[in-house]
């Protein structure tokens, strides 16, 4: 799952009857010592709860959200910050374990950036449709394979709304089509925040809005196991 795992890669790979990935960058390395090897990415748990309205603290009229671990090394912590002070009047919304907060005074001196704390799963499908559009700012310029795929992007996708995120290499075809305004270089991102931030009507459009949900579900756990019973009967 994790390009950087290193535990007992080769022999694990060597001995199994199948293995399988969760980006492309990961195959090709378990293809190296065994040629079963598959790309099967992340699944999507479309069961989902009737969502409640989520009360949001602030009061901009446009709000964007990040659900997830704030704790991990990805964050580009110092990008988020310039695109919080860049944009007073949008207010940024943040929900996740985060034990290093206090690490990040300078973001608490913003009075559009708010944070939840851990939210239950069951609450992130109304945190998510309480926003204008949803972000992930990792630091991909420094992290390539290990952000090539990450999991919340099938939520977001789930969700219907808008993504603006630094770039992730097994989604690419989908920025193409306009569901997602991947970014490559941070240098980048303010202009690009800021051209969907005017646009954003055509970007939450009813047809890119369900474009976005057939996508996460033609990927649900149920059809990524039947997927897989199928790779095993096959023999890969």
């Amino acid at each position: 799952m994790d390009w950087n795992q290193d535990f007992e890669f080769q022999n694990a790979s060597k001995t199994a009857d199948l293995c399988l990935a969760s980006s492309a960058n990961i195959v090709k390395k378990q293809k190296k010592y065994n040629r079963n090897s598959h790309n099967i990415g992340h699944g999507y748990n479309n069961v989902v709860n009737k969502v409640k309205p989520f009360k949001l603290k602030g009061n901009s009229i446009i709000n964007y959200g990040y659900a997830g671990n704030l704790d991990i090394q990805y964050i580009d912590w110092e990008l988020l910050e310039k695109l919080i002070m860049f944009f007073p009047t949008v207010d940024f919304h943040f929900a996740g374990q985060w034990k290093s907060k206090a690490n990040f005074p300078n973001i608490y001196k913003n009075q559009n950036f708010y944070y939840y704390g851990k939210l239950p799963a069951n609450d992130l499908p109304s945190f998510y449709e309480s926003m204008d559009l949803l972000m992930i700012v990792y630091q991909y310029e420094k992290f390539p394979e290990q952000l090539a795929n990450p999991h919340k992007m099938m939520e977001y996708l789930g969700s219907g709304k808008m993504i603006v995120s630094s770039w992730t290499e097994e989604y690419s075809k989908l920025s193409a089509k306009g569901l997602i305004k991947m970014i490559q270089s941070k240098k980048e991102f303010i202009s690009e925040l800021d051209e969907v931030q005017n646009n954003l009507e055509y970007w939450n459009k009813n047809d890119l809005r369900n474009s976005r949900i057939d996508f996460a579900n033609q990927n649900t756990y149920n059809k990524l196991i039947n997927k897989i019973e199928k790779l095993l009967k096959n023999g890969g």
